[in-house]
């Protein structure tokens, strides 16, 4: 049994089909029939019960067991390797908004602060909706983060350094711009610029905007 055989499993309890999943690795169909046979050995059990014509499978009641676990050994797997990757190269991955970073930045250079210690990282500038997706994903050994609300995941440890109001930025000259505070009722005449679908900037705009039946709209 290897890894290679997981992989095979895998693919096999989706497409039901050695000769498809033997197109799909660009293997020959007794490639996969001896994988599943290894797996089979090695579990002692029937992971499918197999069509006399060979052309379709169905999963047993083992495999159905081992299929739901299958994803979540390749998917540790995976980040396991990437971790070691990354240990080896001795870099800390840092996912690091370009909004965040700004504040940061500007914060601890207004303090005279030391930024040397940067160079230990290489940082990733992407948007907080896509840092977390690869934090997930296990290409990230940590990220900085922007959320609406308190972030739990089971993969993740996470801890919430401030909070910050969303603001909206208007010309001097604007009418608005002598206000102290608005809502969101008082804009819905206005043409937004919005950053994309990577921050969460634009989901607080849609949530708001899904209160006033989609009024506002972005330029």
């Amino acid at each position: 049994m290897n890894l290679k055989d997981f992989q095979y499993f895998q693919e096999l309890a989706k497409l039901n089909s050695f000769t498809a999943v033997a197109q799909s690795f660009k293997v020959s169909q007794p490639t996969i029939t001896y994988a599943v046979k290894r797996l089979e050995d090695y579990f002692n059990c029937d992971l499918f019960i197999k069509d006399p014509s060979h052309r379709s499978v169905i999963l047993t009641q083992q495999g159905q067991a081992l299929a739901q676990h299958i994803e979540h050994i390749l998917e540790e797997v995976s980040q396991s390797k990437k971790e070691i990757e990354r240990a080896n190269q001795k870099v800390i991955k840092l996912g690091f908004p370009p909004i965040i970073r700004a504040r940061i930045l500007s914060q601890l250079i207004g303090r005279g602060a030391d930024l040397s210690f940067l160079s230990a990282f290489s940082m990733v500038g992407d948007g907080s909706v896509d840092l977390l997706q690869e934090l997930i994903a296990g290409d990230l050994d940590f990220s900085l983060l922007g959320s609406l609300t308190f972030l739990e995941h089971p993969k993740l440890v996470t801890k919430e350094l401030y909070q910050r109001s969303f603001y909206i930025m208007v010309s001097e000259k604007h009418p608005l711009a002598q206000k102290e505070s608005l809502s969101f009722q008082e804009v819905l005449s206005e043409s937004f610029i919005l950053l994309d679908e990577g921050h969460t900037h634009l989901e607080a705009f849609k949530q708001l905007n899904e209160k006033y039946h989609n009024q506002a709209k972005v330029l």
